[in-house]
């Protein structure tokens, strides 16, 4: 596995539209779409809001910010959230996030790497997904796997989930692979099964380069 970078997730209660069968409760996800993400670099969009949507309390934005920009001074924080560690993560929701974050890793397996690659160069723009995925570095040690979770990337990263677009249940009746009891796909071989059936222009999804990315947890909750 090739690693595309660390990031904090705060779950959310599991959304009233999502199907309770195949999504857990409360919802993990690497979407930025479904779920709140980061630490974001601090000139991409509305800094204080995302930050207050991670947990940051109002009184801690400003050092929060500082914090941020610190990091991406020293090239920890990559373009627009992810860290080249999961201490990072850690560091972050230590000290801004009282309810902690959900601390995990974005991993692609190594055959599938250079494809991707070749895709993304199409948004000509190096976001840290990309920077990482050519580093060709592994997964930092000490995490549980919790599967993997189909997302699409763009320029902005990490984007959509197959939760967004309500896609499980049409993967389960089309190749009868159900999400776990974190709401991944459990092994490669499944996700290469579920990626080959929404590759189908057929299958309504948003826009994007669509690839099952290994999640990877380090926080004590796991």
């Amino acid at each position: 596995m090739v690693a595309a970078g660390y990031l904090g997730v705060r779950p959310r209660p599991r959304p009233e539209w999502v199907d309770v069968r195949y999504v857990r409760d409360p919802l993990l996800s690497l979407a930025g779409d479904l779920v709140a993400t980061g630490p974001t670099v601090t000139w991409v969009g509305s800094a204080d809001e995302e930050l207050a949507a991670l947990g940051v309390a109002s009184d801690q934005l400003g050092d929060a910010r500082a914090w941020i920009d610190d990091l991406e001074r020293r090239a920890g924080i990559l373009h627009p959230n992810v860290c080249r560690t999961p201490d990072d993560v850690a560091d972050f929701s230590d000290r801004f996030v009282p309810e902690g974050l959900a601390v995990l890793g974005v991993a692609l397996p190594a055959d599938q790497v250079d494809a991707f690659l070749v895709e993304h160069e199409a948004y000509d723009q190096q976001d840290g997904i990309v920077i990482l995925l050519r580093e060709a570095r592994p997964l930092a040690p000490g995490h549980q796997s919790l599967g993997y979770e189909p997302v699409s990337v763009d320029y902005r990263g990490l984007g959509c989930s197959w939760t967004c677009n309500g896609l499980q249940g049409a993967v389960a009746e089309a190749t009868g692979i159900v999400p776990n009891e974190w709401g991944f796909i459990d092994t490669e071989k499944e996700a290469e099964t579920v990626m080959a059936f929404l590759a189908d222009p057929a299958v309504g999804k948003e826009p994007g380069i669509w690839r099952a990315w290994l999640v990877a947890r380090y926080d004590a909750a796991a």
